[in-house]
């Protein structure tokens, strides 16, 4: 499934035969890039007040809303430094949006924030892992290991970050970008990572 995403919908593609499957309209869609589940049967959303939604996107159903959980006391922004911003020339539809992620076994909520910390949610429990530090600047992108309890984070200088989800540890952190990392992808076997930046490279890390 591949998502075409704008500020008011998202249409969702199927990858194999390149139809349109679905057109889903959103007022909040532009405060955060939608994404698809590892098994294309979901798709994970911003929605009304600060929430988080599921949808299928074979018929733009939604599954399930997590109210709030993008203002809960344990996600909210704290402290944006508007100065570091600006000398960075980092656009606002970047500077605001947030990252978002699902494990492979839609099991964890991943979201990352602008106070650089990242939150992550059992959407078993309900229960709210506790807050990941380690970034110095927003944290931009976010994926999930197809296989392990791991999470990579890129931020707005181009660092990136591997934590173990469950022990709340990192893991390892990856330099070689200078700016913003936009985009994050494990391999199938998830024995390589991919990221793209802002300064106009991609990398890939085994």
């Amino acid at each position: 499934m591949i998502l075409i995403h704008s500020d008011d919908e998202v249409k969702c593609v199927d990858a194999s035969s390149g139809k349109l499957t679905e057109t889903i309209a959103h007022p909040y869609l532009s405060s955060c890039i939608p994404k698809i589940s590892p098994i294309n049967n979901t798709m994970l959303t911003a929605d009304a007040y600060f929430g988080a939604a599921l949808y299928e996107p074979n018929n733009g159903k939604k599954i399930k809303t997590f109210k709030g959980f993008l203002n809960h006391p344990d996600a909210m922004v704290k402290k944006l430094n508007y100065g570091s911003w600006f000398q960075k020339n980092i656009v606002n539809h970047v500077k605001f949006l947030s990252a978002l992620a699902i494990s492979s076994d839609e099991k964890y909520l991943a979201l990352g924030k602008t106070d650089t910390s990242l939150a992550v949610l059992n959407l078993q429990t309900g229960i709210h892992l506790p807050l990941l530090k380690g970034h110095h600047e927003k944290v931009t992108a976010l994926a999930f290991h197809p296989t392990k309890n791991i999470l990579v984070s890129g931020d707005a200088d181009g660092e990136l970050i591997l934590w173990d989800i469950e022990k709340g540890v990192i893991i390892d952190q990856l330099r070689g970008h200078t700016h913003v990392i936009f985009d994050l992808s494990f391999s199938g076997d998830g024995k390589q990572l991919i990221s793209a930046s802002w300064d106009g490279t991609v990398r890939h890390f085994e």
